[in-house]
């Protein structure tokens, strides 16, 4: 299965746009590491594809639905915080008859369990949601807490609080979607030592917007489009290219610094640089 993290706000009209702001902290700030954790988690523990988009606030609400207008996605979910003075979470679906309303439950009571927060629970979007009506997948936009009440919004402005609400918008999603866990949530497979080629056990994580995975270098056709965020099993280096592993299927991304990071396993993930930038 595949499925998608997009951030809400970002961009609009050509300019930044925050979303919500109150207490000093803006609304999509907040929701974009939220939500980086939360692919994160799901990709990290259990059976799926989950990709992150808007991340850097490069899509607007209209590229975000034009793009969702196939049948590459299964379910989307699109971060936010709420305003106007309430505390608590609400999760809103198309209708009660599509599976985002199951999943919108799960999100709830995964969060406000977490949190400790009110659970205002699952609610139908009646047609004021792109992200949720306009597009094909199954779909939640998630109001995770709401950034004008100080008791909400403290526990999500640092890294710890992004990561626990991040890890329970993950769990929430992977119970409604009835997800499978991996048998080793946190322990990536080691490749096979390639001969005469970079070392193994290396990991790669795409640093940029979007990355083309080919079937060959340079000229192969482009079988995936990577995005920020994506990780892979690194399986040998030569000539500017990585032979890599995403999801099950090997493919070939260009070697460059400011397109892929690259940890090594066996050595506390230390980051390691590679040489000259080559175009894509």
């Amino acid at each position: 299965m595949r499925i998608l993290i997009t951030i809400g706000h970002g961009t609009k009209d050509g300019r930044y746009d925050p979303g919500a702001c109150a207490n000093n902290y803006q609304e999509f700030k907040l929701a974009k590491e939220i939500g980086k954790y939360a692919q994160q988690h799901l990709n990290n523990n259990y059976n799926v594809q989950c990709d992150l988009w808007n991340y850097d606030g490069n899509m607007t609400l209209t590229d975000r639905i034009n793009r969702l207008k196939d049948n590459t996605y299964s379910y989307v979910a699109e971060i936010h915080l709420n305003a106007g003075g309430g505390t608590g979470t609400e999760v809103f679906a198309h209708s009660t008859t599509d599976k985002g309303y199951t999943v919108a439950k799960e999100i709830c009571n995964s969060i406000c369990n977490g949190f400790g927060w009110k659970n205002r629970g699952a609610k139908l979007s009646n047609g004021n949601y792109g992200i949720v009506d306009r597009t094909t997948p199954s779909a939640n936009l998630i109001e995770t807490c709401f950034i004008d009440t100080l008791s909400d919004v403290q526990q999500v402005v640092n890294s710890n609080g992004q990561l626990k609400a991040g890890q329970m918008i993950g769990e929430g999603i992977a119970k409604g979607l009835s997800l499978s866990r991996k048998g080793q949530a946190s322990k990536p497979a080691t490749p096979a030592k390639p001969a005469g080629n970079k070392p193994p056990h290396l990991k790669g994580t795409v640093i940029c917007t979007s990355l083309n995975m080919r079937t060959a270098p340079v000229t192969g056709k482009v079988i995936r489009v990577l995005h920020k965020g994506n990780y892979f099993t690194i399986l040998s280096a030569k000539d500017g290219w990585f032979k890599i592993n995403h999801a099950g299927t090997d493919g070939y991304v260009a070697v460059d610094d400011n397109y892929v990071r690259v940890e090594d396993l066996n050595n506390g993930n230390k980051v390691i640089k590679y040489g000259t930038p080559i175009t894509r």
